[in-house]
């Protein structure tokens, strides 16, 4: 069966919203600014996550930069690479926040589907609910075609929005799509 194309809780297939981080926090990464956002941030990021960092340093600055926004500016925490197997810590909170179908709908999925799930699975950490996923795109990345269709097939199946963010160094505040970013992160 074919994933809708809208859902009825979106007001779009997905949403997009932007965000700009300080140039300075591009230029440290991943050696200072990473470290820095692991001891400022340990709600957010595990050793796993900044060992990551390391052996891929071309990678992983948008979605850890969305994920310091996000608890910043709504208070919201973030799972990065939850699906991932082999990391009990990660697989403990997906479960409790999912549930036990869900959460392994989710990770049997990203074989049969040939597609990664969002960046982020984002959460209130006072009710302990999910609130959506968000995938973050760095400059130059786009969606491919696979992962719109797995997106969609997971709105409709966990009931979830999933969020497009397109991150991008810069300076100052940038408004767009409704969020106001914020230049200090």
């Amino acid at each position: 069966r074919a994933p809708p194309s809208r859902l009825p809780f979106m007001a779009k297939e997905f949403e997009r919203l932007e965000i700009c981080v300080a140039r300075s926090a591009k230029r440290g990464w991943p050696v200072t600014t990473a470290r820095h956002w692991a001891r400022k941030y340990p709600d957010l990021f595990t050793l796993k996550d900044l060992h990551h960092t390391r052996t891929q340093p071309d990678y992983h600055f948008p979605e850890w930069a969305l994920a310091v926004h996000l608890r910043r500016r709504h208070g919201f925490w973030s799972l990065l690479k939850y699906s991932f197997r082999g990391d009990s810590w990660k697989a403990e909170r997906v479960t409790r926040l999912l549930g036990r179908r869900r959460a392994a709908w989710l990770v049997s999925s990203v074989t049969r589907h040939h597609a990664q799930p969002p960046d982020l699975l984002v959460f209130d950490p006072r009710a302990w609910k999910p609130v959506f996923f968000a995938e973050a795109k760095g400059e130059g990345d786009s969606m491919r075609r696979n992962q719109r269709i797995f997106f969609a097939l997971l709105q409709e199946r966990l009931r979830i929005p999933v969020r497009i963010y397109r991150v991008r160094g810069g300076l100052g505040e940038v408004i767009k799509y409704g969020i106001i970013s914020d230049p200090s992160l």
